[in-house]
């Protein structure tokens, strides 16, 4: 269970593997104000939101993730492709035989290359291979597998959670995208990988789906708890 509080929240926003936490912000000025926090917290700056995992503090950037561009969602950005590399460097270190292999592979390019330069009227030297020099030069994507926006929405947590261990994802007006069966199908799938998700939105949903729990600031910034 992960708890997240905030002062200009009164009661605190659950999250769990089997609970939606929705919150609709209806002044445009208090919603830019809380995404724009929760987007500083996640890059590592100081914030009003707390999070509690287990009852124990924890930092936004260690086990959530925000999108607040959906149509720009991107299995293969930067971050992700270094988080990639760190796993492929860490599974390297930990597998004899893939050590044995490279090695091999090592020395047939050090093979090659001495008999290369052999051809070249002047002397020449070079460096061994290096996994992180292979890995730059080499161009390492996610292969996409989705045909739809819920499926790439899907193997874009897959890969968080395979890469960073992600716990919590936050979404800013996802239900303006996806529709009901859509939603409940991520619902579906955030609880068997034991995701918790948070919605912020900026208008209240026309309807409410199981599993939805729903505080409103609204534009007056009082707060409605309405469980469901």
């Amino acid at each position: 269970m992960i708890k997240i509080v905030n002062y200009k929240i009164e009661n605190p926003l659950t999250v769990d593997d089997g609970q939606v936490q929705l919150l609709v912000i209806e002044s445009p000025s208090e919603f830019f104000s809380v995404v724009s926090e929760l987007q500083n917290q996640l890059d590592g700056e100081d914030g009003d939101f707390v999070f509690k995992q287990n009852d124990k503090d924890v930092s936004f950037n260690k086990i959530g993730f925000l999108v607040t561009d959906l149509f720009n969602v991107d299995l293969n950005d930067k971050k992700l492709q270094n988080l990639l590399y760190k796993q492929i460097e860490k599974e390297f270190a930990s597998d004899e035989d893939l050590f044995v292999q490279f090695n091999e592979i090592n020395a047939c390019v050090l093979t090659f290359l001495q008999n290369l330069s052999f051809r070249l009227p002047l002397a020449i030297e070079f460096d061994e291979l290096s996994l992180q020099g292979v890995l730059k030069e080499t161009v390492l994507k996610v292969q996409k597998t989705y045909d739809t926006f819920l499926e790439k929405i899907i193997c874009f947590i897959n890969l968080l959670v395979a890469l960073k261990n992600i716990r919590l994802m936050v979404f800013v007006n996802l239900k303006s995208v996806l529709n009901d069966d859509d939603m409940q199908a991520l619902y579906a799938h955030c609880q068997n990988e034991k995701v918790g998700l948070l919605l912020i939105e900026s208008t209240q949903p026309k309807t409410r789906l199981k599993g939805e729990h729903m505080t409103i600031i609204t534009s007056d910034l009082c707060e409605i708890v309405a469980n469901n």
